[in-house]
């Protein structure tokens, strides 16, 4: 009598997963900026323990204060030794979660998609697969432009950013996350 599997092999798990790696390349799920309750990219890369000293996630250029309709060049840093592919997402929420303001890409390395989340729809920059890159580097960098919400407000931006060895598994990379206020009076 042949027994009937449990369920998936840890080979099958491993095939899967390294599927879903592959078609995330271009556009991660929304919602994995590890800020409000989220995920972050390591529901997906995760072997290592989320913000190890390994890995740096930052964000550059993020005004502590803002006018109301402001635009900014703000910067997103994913860095970490032996990086082959890497990518990010990023959010801006007011207090309740809410989207705070509007992001738009400037290049093809960056794009924003929005998604559902229990406050509503928020945009999520993130990388492209033009944007993940091919060769091993220390640093990865990706630029967005922001416009500040029209009205006053405190804005939380939410990162979470992963380098990844390339393989196309869920083993052997790295995520970290990051997170700033913005003040828009």
């Amino acid at each position: 009598m042949a027994l009937a599997a449990a369920g998936p092999s840890a080979t099958q798990h491993a095939a899967a997963s390294a599927s879903a790696l592959a078609s995330h390349a271009d556009a991660p799920p929304p919602g994995h900026t590890g800020g409000f309750g989220e995920p972050t990219c390591q529901i997906c890369h995760a072997e290592y323990p989320l913000d190890t000293d390994a890995i740096r996630v930052a964000l550059m250029g993020v005004p502590r204060v803002a006018e109301p309709g402001s635009v900014h060049r703000v910067a997103v840093l994913v860095r970490a030794d032996g990086t082959v592919a890497a990518g990010f997402q990023l959010s801006t929420r007011r207090p309740d979660g809410r989207q705070a303001g509007r992001f738009r890409a400037v290049d093809d390395q960056v794009r924003v998609t929005p998604g559902d989340t229990p406050a509503g729809e928020v945009q999520f920059a993130h990388q492209t697969a033009a944007g993940i890159g091919e060769q091993e580097r220390i640093e990865s960098l990706w630029t967005v432009e922001w416009t500040a919400p029209d009205d006053p407000v405190d804005v939380t931006w939410s990162v979470s950013g992963n380098s990844a060895n390339g393989d196309n598994s869920p083993f052997g990379d790295l995520v970290g996350t990051g997170s700033a206020g913005t003040r828009v009076r």
